[in-house]
């Protein structure tokens, strides 16, 4: 989707050899599939010094994401409840850290009330469609849906006194004067639990929600303001036995990347 030319490499006769970076997307697959190829016939009618450039032309990288990569840390995305900063990271990598922003009671009484929503979603489900397998069976209800074999999405709802932890928290944890900051006072909050059972498989690169509004440019800039964020809070220890959510700092700003 983005094509580069690097033309302080001259060759013997003093003609530019091109080197073309192409950033491609999960909807442009095609791109890694014929590779060097696609490249050759997009750039075919260009010409530098009446030399056809698909003569001289290298592929170096392709892969679904800006480059070159960024090579931020998880320090480097730490806000540490910095307002000012914290704004200015999420703007530039879509991504903050805010560590000790909830302490272990807490996580405790959020991962029962976690607990009892589950337990309570995958009752109502045998007893009123006995016929869904869960686990096996794709489905999508209102408030409970699969996320592919043995991963599910299940909303709280605010009418469950069972679910007041998660609300509370969720609109008064110390990552709200950010998303005040990004998004402004009128924000509406909405919670789930996504849940893993064993057998689940990995996940692929994806999106929360739909990008909205312009790509940014080549160099980042002129990328539209968010129009929602999403706090992720890990209610057990993650690893690589049970699995954990990655973020890529910087897809953010870009539509058609991967996800």
């Amino acid at each position: 989707d983005q094509l580069a030319l690097d033309s302080e490499d001259f060759d013997e006769d003093d003609r530019a050899v091109p080197r073309f970076i192409s950033t491609c997307s999960v909807l442009s697959n095609k791109w890694l599939q014929l590779g060097e190829d696609v490249l050759l016939r997009a750039i075919s009618s260009c010409s530098y010094k009446s030399q056809k450039l698909s003569q001289k032309c290298e592929v170096w990288m392709t892969a679904p994401c800006l480059i070159p990569l960024f090579t931020k840390t998880i320090e480097d995305l730490v806000v540490d409840r910095d307002e000012e900063h914290g704004i200015l990271i999420m703007k530039d990598f879509g991504v903050v850290v805010i560590r000790n922003a909830v302490d272990q009671c807490l996580v405790d009484s959020l991962h029962t009330a976690a607990c009892i929503r589950i337990e309570d979603a995958q009752q109502a489900v045998a007893e009123k469609r006995p016929d869904l397998q869960l686990g096996t069976d794709l489905f999508a209800f209102v408030d409970f849906s699969s996320r592919g074999g043995q991963r599910f999405d299940l909303l709280f709802s605010e009418d469950d006194p069972a679910s007041a932890p998660i609300f509370h928290v969720a609109q008064c944890g110390a990552w709200v004067p950010l998303i005040r900051g990004v998004l402004g006072d009128d924000f509406r909050c909405m919670a789930s639990v996504v849940y893993s059972r064993p057998g689940a498989d990995a996940q692929d690169w994806h999106t929360d929600g739909a990008h909205i509004g312009p790509s940014a440019g080549w160099d980042g800039a002129d990328a539209p303001p968010a129009y929602a964020l999403c706090v992720f809070l890990a209610l057990i220890d993650l690893d690589p036995t049970v699995g954990f959510t990655q973020f890529w700092p910087g897809t953010h700003r870009h539509a058609g990347l991967a996800g």
